[in-house]
């Protein structure tokens, strides 16, 4: 009901993907997903973007209001790597690493599995 009514909150999303990843929905997980990352793309300043294409683009995982994107952005990249899509799977551990050069959700461990695919 609240993701019907709110079409764009992110969390009640990302819990929804979670769900259906544990009851083995994987297409309805995917959507989640998919509407998750719409709603984050919806919301980026046009000079994010800008920065994110060159590479410049910085997000602290430490800040709360990021942790979503990033939990959006890690179950993107181990659903495509689920799903064959290898080259794409390693664009977004790519994107990982450059928003914050910390690592706070290990995409460098999955870096080496992809490439090895």
């Amino acid at each position: 009901a609240l993701v019907q009514q709110e079409p764009g909150h992110v969390p009640a999303l990302l819990q929804l993907h979670r769900i259906s990843v544990h009851t083995g929905q994987l297409e309805s997980a995917v959507e989640f997903l998919e509407r998750a990352l719409y709603a984050f793309e919806q919301a980026y300043h046009p000079t994010f973007v800008q920065r994110w294409l060159r590479g410049e683009a910085r997000l602290s995982h430490a800040h709360p209001a990021n942790q979503p994107f990033f939990r959006a952005l890690h179950a993107h990249m181990t659903s495509l790597s689920r799903r064959g899509c290898t080259a794409a799977a390693v664009a977004s551990a790519k994107l990982l690493l450059s928003l914050d050069k910390r690592d706070p959700t290990r995409a460098l461990l999955w870096t080496d599995v992809l490439c090895l695919r």
